[in-house]
């Protein structure tokens, strides 16, 4: 069994080194600048450097053609190279799928099995989510909010109160006018007549 190798935070070259807060979990958190994924970075001759990979660089050695370092630790501004790990894509991508327990947009929670559903290729969404996006596409398309103009309204289509004598409940449970129901029979019946 080989040791994960321990690395100290004066090993880093001064201009990561005086960037880094080291966390109670071991964590080297970049103080510097972070972009909107929370991944440092600096300005090196005029072009951006993740520090991270910096980091990873210095301590370890060079990053392999084709990967990209995964934070194992979960933690995007961590540089300790000891949370990095030169992975592929498709495996940075698939454990970041793993580790994700709730939706990016609304926060629903992933591990009720309501929530997510896994498409053919393996990814998975949220579902309530989007539920959701459907209402709301549904109703900027037709002007009429998604079910919940059906429960609001008081007549059918064609007039007939929905109430007690004159409604029923279908299996779905959908309302369906009786009087409509009847008229539709009638016609029926005397098409077959003909």
């Amino acid at each position: 069994m080989t040791t994960q190798p321990t690395y100290q935070v004066d090993q880093l070259p001064e201009h990561l080194r005086s960037q880094v807060r080291v966390t109670d979990a071991g964590c080297w958190e970049w103080q510097g600048k972070v972009n909107n994924k929370g991944y440092g970075y600096y300005s090196e001759r005029g072009r951006h450097t993740y520090a991270h990979r910096s980091s990873y660089e210095a301590l370890v050695g060079p990053i392999p053609d084709g990967l990209e370092i995964d934070h194992l630790c979960v933690n995007p501004p961590c540089i300790n190279p000891a949370d990095l790990e030169p992975v592929t894509h498709a495996e940075n991508q698939r454990r970041i799928a793993e580790r994700q327990t709730a939706c990016k947009r609304q926060g629903h929670d992933w591990t009720d099995p309501a929530n997510v559903r896994t498409r053919p290729n393996g990814s998975r969404y949220c579902y309530a989510c989007e539920r959701e996006a459907q209402r709301r596409r549904h109703t900027e398309k037709t002007g009429v909010p998604y079910r919940g103009a059906q429960a609001d309204r008081t007549h059918c289509p064609q007039g007939h109160p929905y109430d007690e004598e004159n409604t029923y409940r279908t299996k779905r449970g959908g309302r369906m006018c009786k009087e409509c129901t009847r008229q539709r029979n009638r016609e029926r019946r005397a098409l077959k007549r003909l």
